[in-house]
């Protein structure tokens, strides 16, 4: 029975909350025949508390909801509902109200969502204090979310509010064009405050962004610390022009902003803590040290315990009253006090300055801390740090002009006396100097003296060593190309010539041979012939070496446009070996047609003079032990030859060997010689 009685009880309350919600009219309107600047929209809201902090709009849809009448008797602490609250607005225009025309309007409400709810998608928006602001919530409609599209039929509309800081809640619909005025006449109205908070915001950053030149300057760090804890102040302030400017500049796109400036404005105490440290030059042994460690102790728990209480808050949802965090700046502000009136006690004027300065501005900190605490956050109140931070602004800067002046008539001493002792300095060395010079002239003549005949020996040894090495390159260079073998292998051909009958032709290279011998040991006797001589020379060697070869080889030698052969001088047969090379190491082995050309070219920086035969290659000749032998003796000779020419001459003998291929076979050799003109 008793159950049956509860479920009873149950249906009928569901039942009267179904039939009070249905009873909840909704609001039907023209924009045009609108009276006043809004509407009132709270008479026709019902609400539901979400006291698990999960529902979504989709669920919101299937609740059944209250009359939000009762919204402002809900308790606050001091702005924020113990639980999110949602509402619900059902809106019936006359006619089709076009994008954005209208704006649900809910003035300083903490962290809103929007659900505009229509046949086919649900539009959704952020506003409030503490979203960050985008392109949807413009900063004239910062409480505020554009209604889109309404049709002439019923539409409903979703909001999920945490909370609002005026006295009572104000949800208002507004015409957008209404509102923009609203907020432009509330600029106006403001306008002494902007301007005000704009000049102090520019004149600290641009102060502190002077101290940071200074202290690139002067490298003086008090400059540095000094620079960023003013741009730091300039910050911490944007929040007071955002507020009454309708602006947004930094911290209204920034999420959770307002607990955001609360966490953070230790920092720039931070620097003003170090600036002090550092003009006033406080070591651990320094009677203000203790004042400077608790001070920063207490500006870093702050920042800290601020920090954990927005974890607390934002995770956790942990309803934290906001003038909080400032109450955890008050053991900061009673130390910096402490410390201000024991520097004003020191009788240097410097300390002085520092003192009157900080105490102004600590005394300002501590009032405005305990302030907040008793009003509850009126924003006016700042001006009680404002105009000390102005004054601390004034004596501080004296003081650094009285610290640079302390410090330039310190550095000017200090050249005084450096100057006076380089110039004490400069006459015992130039005394010195003198003596000195008297004694090294002395030891310079005779060293020079001794080291002038050791330096004529050392050269003409050297001298006779380096004749000794190009006289018998030479040799050996005439020696390799008249090699017995050379000489009987070219007598026996000619010999075979006039065994066969043909006298003529073994006369004409017996007139060759002769020439041959003759030039060789002509050109023994020189350092340089002409490029046309080292041709000839070459002609009548593969003359030679023709005749000596079994089935012949053909050759030529090649002259380009613009070479003056006459002209260019090299040391004498300096391409014997390379033509030697081609012959019998590359030409020997091969079968069917043998040739090899000589073709000379010219730049305008040097030489080139190219050795191309088709023979079958350093790889296959190399597998010859015997050609192995003569190859590596030639070539030795030529290598030599070079290196000793490019010291005598100072030219740039340099060459290079190309291994040409076909079809991935060796197609023969091309030997590059390179020097300059």
């Amino acid at each position: 029975m008793w159950f049956k009685t509860k479920i009873l009880t149950i249906v009928i309350a569901m039942l009267s909350v179904f039939q009070a919600e249905c009873q909840h009219n909704a609001l039907t309107f023209d924009p045009s025949e609108m009276d006043g600047d809004f509407i009132d929209l709270l008479p026709y809201a019902t609400m539901y508390m979400d006291s698990t902090r999960k529902l979504t709009i989709e669920d919101m849809q299937k609740v059944p909801m209250h009359p939000a009448k009762g919204l402002g008797s809900l308790e606050r602490k001091p702005s924020e509902f113990e639980y999110p609250v949602w509402l619900k607005l059902r809106i019936q225009p006359k006619k089709k109200i076009m994008p954005e025309e209208l704006t649900l309007y809910i003035r300083n409400g903490i962290l809103m969502e929007f659900y505009q709810v229509a046949p086919d998608t649900i539009f959704r928006g952020k506003a409030g204090w503490d979203v960050a602001l985008n392109g949807k919530n413009t900063p004239n409609a910062r409480f505020g979310f554009p209604l889109q599209e309404l049709n002439a039929g019923q539409q409903v509309i979703y909001i999920r509010l945490k909370g609002y800081e005026t006295p009572q809640p104000e949800i208002r619909l507004y015409l957008t064009d209404r509102l923009n005025t609203y907020q432009e006449n509330d600029y106006y109205k403001n306008r002494y405050e902007v301007s005000y908070y704009a000049a102090l915001i520019v004149l600290l950053i641009m102060t502190g962004i002077f101290f940071l030149f200074r202290y690139r300057q002067f490298s003086e760090r008090y400059l540095l610390w000094y620079g960023l804890y003013l741009i730091g102040m300039g910050i911490w302030l944007l929040r007071q022009y955002e507020l009454y400017g309708h602006t947004s500049v930094f911290w209204d796109f920034l999420p959770y902003n307002s607990y955001l400036i609360m966490i953070t404005n230790g920092i720039p105490w931070i620097f003003f803590a170090l600036y002090l440290r550092d003009i006033l030059e406080i070591k651990k042994d320094h009677r203000l040290y203790g004042y400077f460690k608790w001070l920063v102790i207490f500006l870093v728990a702050a920042t800290v315990v601020k920090t954990l209480m927005y974890i607390l808050m934002l995770f956790f949802h942990v309803r934290i009253y906001i003038n909080y965090f400032q109450m955890t700046m008050l053991g900061s502000a009673i130390v910096g006090v402490l410390w201000s009136w024991n520097i004003y006690r020191t009788p240097e004027k410097l300390h002085h300055l520092i003192g009157t300065g900080m105490m102004v501005l600590t005394v300002a900190c501590l009032l405005f801390t305990i302030g907040v605490l008793l009003t509850f956050g009126h924003y006016h109140i700042h001006a009680i740090v404002e105009v000390g931070l102005l004054i601390e602004i004034f004596f501080f800067n004296q003081a650094i002009g009285l610290r640079m002046k302390q410090t330039n008539k310190t550095l000017v001493d200090t050249q005084k006396k450096l100057l006076q002792s380089e110039q004490e300095t400069l006459l015992a060395q130039r005394k010195l100097n003198k003596e000195l010079n008297t004694l090294v002239e002395q030891k310079t003549q005779k060293i020079l003296e001794k080291n002038k005949a050791l330096a004529e020996q050392e050269k003409l040894k050297l001298q006779a060593e380096f004749n000794q090495k190009i006289a018998s390159a030479e040799l050996k260079a005439l020696k390799a190309q008249m090699n017995p073998h050379f000489i009987f292998n070219c007598l026996n051909a000619i010999r075979n010539l006039v065994q066969k009958g043909q006298g003529d032709k073994a006369t004409e290279y017996l007139a060759d041979f002769a020439s041959f011998i003759r030039k060789v040991l002509s050109y023994s006797e020189v350092k340089q012939i002409s490029l046309e001589e080292e041709l000839a020379l070459c002609e009548l060697y593969l003359k030679m070496e023709q005749l000596r070869f079994e089935d012949g080889f053909a050759y030529e030698i090649k002259v380009g446009p613009n070479t003056a052969i006459d002209f260019i001088m090299l040391p004498p047969m300096l391409l014997q070996p390379l033509l030697e090379n081609a012959i019998w190491h590359g030409l020997l082995h091969k079968k069917g047609e043998r040739r090899i050309s000589v073709t000379i070219a010219q730049n305008e920086k040097e030489v080139i003079c190219t050795i191309d035969d088709n023979g079958v290659g350093r790889t296959y000749s190399s597998q010859i032990k015997t050609s192995t032998k003569k190859d590596s003796m030639g070539m030795k000779l030529f290598i030599e030859r070079l290196d000793i020419n490019n010291h005598v001459l100072d030219n740039n003998y340099h060459y290079e060997i190309i291994d040409k291929y076909h079809n991935d076979r060796s197609s023969g050799t091309k030997v590059n010689l390179f020097f300059e003109l």
